[in-house]
C-alpha cells in the first residue's frame, strides 16, 4: 500500500474509482503521521477549547469535514476578542485534514484551506481584538478518477466514456489547491486490501 513519508506536513491528491475506500486510506495515513508528537500539548489544548473528550493515549488528529461545511466551521470563531471556538482547521493541527470529494467544496472553502496550509497559521479578528492560530497539518484531497466514477474500476457496470471537457470540469475546482500536491492513484489491488481490512475489523467487532 502506498504510504508517503510521515515526518513533515504533506499535501496529497488521492484519486481512484468511486468506492475506493479513500477515507480508510486517509485514516491509516493519519495513524502513521508523527506531526503530533511535538505538538501534544497544543493538541490537548485545542481539544479542551472545543469541549472534546480526552482520549486515553493521544494520537494523530484526523478531521474530515463534509463538503457543505461553512467557512466559520473551518476557521472557527472569535467573539469579543477572547471567546474562541476552534474550527476544523485548528482541530486538524498536528494531524490530517481530509477533504472527501474535494471538488464539491466551495471555492471559498478551498481557498481558505489552501491559505491556512501554506501559511501554517490563521488570523481571526473580532471587535475586541484578534488571535493568531498556529496550524500545521497534512492535507489529503480525494477526487474520483472521473466524473462517472467508472474509470479504474474493473467492476463498474459501464465503461468510462467521459470526455476531456468533462474531465477538465471535474478537476477544475481543485486545480489551484492541488497544484503542488503529491498525486496518488488508488489501484484496484489497494482498494481490495482496504476492503478486506474493513471487513475483518467489522467481523471482529461483531464477535465482541
Amino acid at each position: 500500500m502506498t504510504r508517503p513519508g510521515q515526518g513533515e506536513p504533506r499535501k496529497i491528491l488521492l484519486t481512484g474509482p468511486v468506492g475506493a475506500y479513500a477515507t480508510i486510506w486517509a485514516r491509516r495515513f493519519a495513524r502513521d503521521q508523527t506531526l503530533w508528537l511535538e505538538r501534544e500539548g497544543e493538541i490537548r489544548s485545542v481539544r479542551h477549547m472545543a469541549w472534546l473528550p480526552e482520549s486515553f493515549g493521544l494520537t494523530s488528529p484526523f478531521r474530515a469535514p463534509h463538503h457543505t461545511v461553512s467557512l466559520r466551521g473551518l476557521s472557527g470563531s472569535l467573539e469579543k476578542g477572547w471567546r474562541y471556538r476552534p474550527g476544523e482547521l485548528h482541530l486538524a493541527h498536528g494531524g490530517v485534514l481530509f477533504l472527501d470529494v474535494a471538488n464539491h467544496f466551495s471555492r471559498a472553502a478551498l481557498e481558505l484551506v489552501a491559505t491556512a496550509y501554506a501559511q501554517r497559521q490563521l488570523v481571526l479578528s473580532s471587535t475586541g481584538g484578534s488571535i493568531t492560530v498556529p496550524l500545521t497539518f497534512s492535507l489529503v484531497l480525494y477526487v474520483s478518477s472521473c466524473p462517472c466514477g467508472n474509470k479504474g474500476s474493473r467492476h463498474a457496470a459501464n465503461e468510462c466514456r467521459c470526455t476531456s471537457e468533462q474531465f477538465e470540469r471535474h478537476f477544475e475546482p481543485v486545480s489551484q489547491i492541488a497544484r503542488d500536491a503529491e498525486r496518488i492513484e488508488l489501484t484496484e489491488e489497494e482498494t481490495h486490501t482496504l476492503r478486506v481490512a474493513v471487513d475483518r475489523a467489522d467481523a471482529i467487532g461483531d464477535a465482541l
